[in-house]
């Protein structure tokens, strides 16, 4: 029984095989395998290299986010504008004011005059916006036949001397030798205009007043007015 378990007798196994048995060969390293046998050194470029920078976490908390940035979703406030500036007639203007009384279905013109001609240039607007021609408001016609107007009226007796002096009668005159200038065409009158100029009189002087105590000039001063 011992000679099957007794592998170092020598009776059993060749000389040469005993060393391999009680000594066993090293493993053969494969001869591209280039190992280092040290680390690389450490150089000063190394040693000059920055240090990782610390990024911030993603995990902000919600505080944090809200201080930092506004929600995308919340609607900012426009800055308030800035109120206009109410104008304000200077003191020649509120002596000249004038306006238009003329009142149709409740409602006032509201035509408005500050000029030292405030009156005539009132009346003016009243033949030519509100009144009819030849019936509730006087109109000049030019007599001359062929006239270029083809019978237009004119407001203001002077628009019509005019007319004529420049252009109409110069020109009738050229093509007829025994012309005689005609008198000026009248029709209408002016009635109804100074009544409604009279219905407006009191109004315009109560707002004089208040624009000279400091009333924001406004339309809706102007109130209608019923003949």
């Amino acid at each position: 029984m011992d000679r099957y378990f007794d592998t170092v007798n020598p009776q059993w196994y060749p000389a040469e095989d005993i060393s391999a048995l009680v000594y066993p060969p090293l493993p053969l390293l494969p001869f591209d395998i280039n190992l280092p046998l040290y680390s690389p050194p450490t150089t000063p470029e190394r040693l000059a290299t920055p240090p990782f920078t610390h990024l911030p976490s993603s995990g902000l908390c919600f505080e944090e986010l809200s201080a930092t940035q506004p929600p995308a979703n919340t609607q900012q406030t426009p800055p308030p504008t800035p109120p206009v500036p109410v104008w304000q007639p200077t003191s020649h203007q509120i002596k000249n004011f004038s306006y238009c009384p003329h009142t149709k279905n409740g409602k006032i013109c509201g035509f408005v005059s500050w000029s030292s001609s405030g009156t005539k240039t009132i009346e003016r607007h009243l033949k030519r916006k509100h009144l009819d021609p030849g019936s509730n408001a006087k109109v000049f016609r030019c007599p001359n036949p062929h006239c270029k107007r083809n019978g237009l009226p004119f407001w203001r007796k002077d628009s019509l001397k005019c007319h004529r002096r420049k252009t109409c009668d110069s020109w009738h005159a050229q093509r007829i030798p025994d012309y005689v200038p005609l008198s000026h065409i009248e029709q209408g009158s002016d009635k109804e205009l100074r009544r409604w100029m009279r219905a407006g009189f009191g109004q315009r002087n109560s707002i004089r007043e208040k624009l000279k105590a400091g009333t924001p000039w406004s339309l809706d001063l102007l109130q209608p007015i019923h003949l």
